[in-house]
């Protein structure tokens, strides 16, 4: 697929960033005889991978990257699904087009069908040469499947931007394009995010990066459990608002208030000060130190989990109070309301 013109981070964030395409009647199910006649499967429980049979490409190495990012992200999420996934390399556009239908965004070179459990995914031998690259995406795609798998109908922000937050280094441009937003009172209501994304690959840029801070920020300020927390209330059959409330304290439609005010608040030095090119250049250097915080502690979280994993002791929430703390009686710092409490509304 061609990249977009503008934005460094086009390709590897929104080329690879895809909307969730639920029950739906275009694309090709692995297991009909017109896809068996074009791919070769091999399954590994959970996962299948199908790849095309005119293309020779490295299966052994695929399976083992994809059992890899859903297993991390299992562990993540703590979100689990029954049955297996079918990911589809489809190795050439016409391919990637026939298997989703024609209904991925051009820009796209890779997809979640929920509903059907089937990513497909346009395959690149930069993967080969990046393999991360192809965890990222793997990543992303299988975060929208398992938030897929749960009843609960959540918001089209919350899917996408919760897919960034799993899978995606941020890049210093999406900041700066978060910023320009805010700075020039641009930034797209997340109430309005809540069904669709824009067509305009311009806005469709920024719904992508509003839905990532928002989803971010709930980490950022209730807790590195507050996501898991959220999840786990959602899997338990909570309407998304409920979660929303136990987690945070306050309804979607106000959360979104305060997630809008405190962006403008973080930018507003910019806007008094005429936003000139250093000022954007030391937002670029500030977001850049922050990835690299990030993946550090993601780094540590990860590795506490391998080390807890071979200690025989369950991971997960020694890094949010004292290590004793149970579901029922989280940190009194995030904020979550027991269940049945409606919590305030504003």
């Amino acid at each position: 697929m061609t990249a977009p013109p503008r934005g460094r981070w086009v390709a590897p964030v929104i080329a690879l960033l895809l909307a969730t395409l639920r029950a739906i009647a275009g694309p090709i199910a692995p297991g009909s005889a017109a896809f068996e006649e074009r791919f070769e499967s091999q399954a590994a429980h959970p996962i299948s991978v199908h790849t095309p049979k005119e293309v020779v490409l490295p299966v052994e190495w695929l399976i083992e990257r994809a059992q890899g990012s859903f297993a991390r992200l299992v562990e993540e999420t703590g979100i689990g699904v029954e049955g297996g996934i079918d990911v589809v390399f489809a190795g050439s556009d016409e391919n990637f087009r026939w298997v989703t239908g024609g209904l991925v965004p051009e820009w796209g070179t890779g997809a979640a069908l929920s509903a059907r459990r089937l990513i497909v995914i346009q395959y690149s031998d930069q993967y080969e040469r990046q393999p991360a690259e192809l965890d990222r995406v793997l990543t992303h795609e299988f975060a929208h499947v398992l938030l897929g798998s749960i009843e609960s109908n959540v918001p089209r922000w919350f899917d996408e931007g919760h897919a960034m937050f799993r899978s995606q280094q941020p890049d210093p441009s999406m900041l700066l394009t978060l910023a320009r937003a805010a700075v020039f009172d641009r930034l797209l209501p997340l109430p309005a995010l809540a069904d669709s994304f824009p067509e305009s690959l311009a806005s469709a840029r920024l719904a992508y990066v509003e839905s990532f801070d928002a989803v971010r920020s709930i980490e950022e300020w209730w807790g590195e459990n507050a996501l898991r927390w959220m999840l786990a209330d959602l899997v338990a059959g909570s309407p998304f608002d409920e979660a929303m409330i136990r987690t945070t304290g306050h309804s979607p439609a106000v959360y979104s208030a305060l997630w809008r005010e405190r962006v403008r608040e973080r930018y507003g030095l910019l806007d008094a000060l005429g936003g000139g090119t250093l000022l954007w250049a030391l937002v670029a250097l500030v977001a850049l130190l922050g990835a690299v915080g990030r993946r550090i502690r993601l780094k540590r979280r990860r590795d506490r989990m391998d080390d807890d994993a071979l200690d025989g002791a369950p991971a997960g929430r020694s890094d949010c109070g004292s290590s004793g703390s149970s579901r029922s009686e989280p940190p009194p710092t995030n904020g979550r309301l027991p269940r049945g409490d409606e919590g305030p509304e504003g």
